[in-house]
């Protein structure tokens, strides 16, 4: 027969356990979450709020956070005319534009576009610009950030498919982040597009300036953006080479250094925190990466 010592000391161990794999299942989840920054759709989650995401989107996991956030996701010419109706086989650009009234800097996004009655994919997505990706999941192709954005316009070529397709829908997901690293505080919201099969007109076989496709390459040039959130001070800075290393450094205007430090660099938007807090007035900030490309921008800090 069992001793009570015994009977106890088991119910201590088993207690004890739980607890250590509670710890270890809400770290495992803690990471889940915090990886989604570079896309859901890179580790399996569709969440447009399309039919075929089972209507989830972003609430998912995020919530609780309210900063004013919208946007508008449209289709545009290559004049900046928006459609209601695209031509088989030609180009457009699906533009997501978005807007908050706190200043939150930080927000990431995800897309798809599929018939409107039969829900089959449409992978029209081409050239995309730096800092997204189009993948795979579970039959259709979800377009979304590889790093929280902090622009404003998200300018996505898109070429209309094949005469019978039938009208489309785009199915996009906005998430606002407070920075927390954490899926509390948040403001995850989503809309719809649809725009019908039409067929060519002489205003629709536009062959002036394409405004987006110039605005495209603008955008993947290597530039930097510093600035203040919640108490933090942070860079962006867009990585059109390799994965590589890069050093930056803020002075003051008069030269004095503020901060130097080293950071690793991924193809696309890179955010990441600057430990020069105080600093305020003008600042010079630099950032040169290993491939010898030296960017940097006078900014004002409050």
């Amino acid at each position: 027969m069992k001793s009570k010592f015994y009977t106890l000391f088991k119910a201590a161990v088993n207690r004890k356990l739980l607890t250590v794999s509670l710890i270890l299942a809400g770290a495992s989840l803690s990471v889940v979450l915090l990886s989604y920054k570079d896309g859901p759709a890179s580790h399996g989650e569709h969440v447009t709020g399309a039919p075929f995401d089972s209507s989830q989107f972003c609430t998912k996991c995020h919530g609780g956070g309210n900063f004013g956030a919208s946007f508008t996701a449209r289709l545009y010419r290559a004049d900046k005319t928006i459609v209601n109706a695209y031509v088989p086989g030609t180009t457009y650009y699906f533009v997501i534009i978005t807007k908050n009234t706190t200043g939150i800097p930080l927000h990431g996004f995800q897309t798809t576009s599929a018939t409107t009655t039969t829900a089959v994919n449409i992978n029209g997505w081409k050239n995309l610009p730096a800092g997204t990706a189009s993948r795979l999941v579970l039959g259709h192709n979800y377009v979304e950030h590889t790093a929280p954005f902090s622009l404003d316009t998200t300018i996505l070529p898109w070429r209309a498919p094949a005469a019978g397709t039938g009208s489309v829908t785009f199915y996009t997901a906005c998430n606002f982040v407070n920075g927390n690293n954490k899926p509390t505080g948040d403001q995850p919201i989503k809309n719809t597009f649809t725009v019908a099969e039409g067929v060519a007109t002489f205003a629709d076989q536009y062959t002036g300036p394409d405004y987006f496709a110039s605005k495209i390459q603008t955008d993947k040039k290597r530039d930097l953006i510093v600035y203040k959130h919640a108490g933090m001070l942070y860079m962006r800075y867009n990585n059109t080479g390799e994965n590589q290393t890069a050093l930056i450094q803020l002075n003051n205007i008069q030269g004095n250094l503020i901060y130097r430090g080293k950071v690793s660099l991924n193809q696309g938007n890179n955010i990441f925190p600057i430990q020069a807090t105080d600093s305020k007035g003008f600042v010079i900030a630099t950032i040169t990466t290993a491939d010898g490309i030296k960017t940097s921008k006078k900014i004002i800090l409050e």
